[in-house]
């Protein structure tokens, strides 16, 4: 392919699309690329991936799949770096009883 061709391919591709991060789904390749894995990358990565035919655009259904799997993660990390941050202190009965009360006399 010449290169004035794939970079007004690449422009035009990357002028219909709207958003800055695109959700592309791999294809395989010769080269040894797994098909169907989803990643986020920039709306110029993802024109390039799919000119080159190394990936295409996720579909509805895979995107709100993605979007649910990245929030279950989301929120598991949270919840261990909460958990990480709780501090216990164990205190001996003997000293959590109150003493007598001192008289301000």
């Amino acid at each position: 392919m010449d290169l004035r061709q794939y970079y007004k391919k690449l422009h035009e591709l990357e002028d219909s699309m709207t958003d800055t991060h695109v959700l592309v789904v791999s294809e395989e390749t010769d080269d040894g690329g797994k098909p169907g894995v989803i990643s986020e990358v920039s709306r110029r990565n993802a024109c390039k991936l799919m000119l080159e035919g190394r990936a295409k655009l996720a579909d509805a259904k895979q995107k709100q799949d993605f979007r649910t799997e990245e929030w279950f993660h989301r929120e598991q990390f949270q919840t261990a770096k909460t958990a990480s941050r709780l501090q216990f202190q164990m205190v001996p009965i003997e000293t959590a009883k109150p003493g007598p009360a001192k008289s301000a006399a």
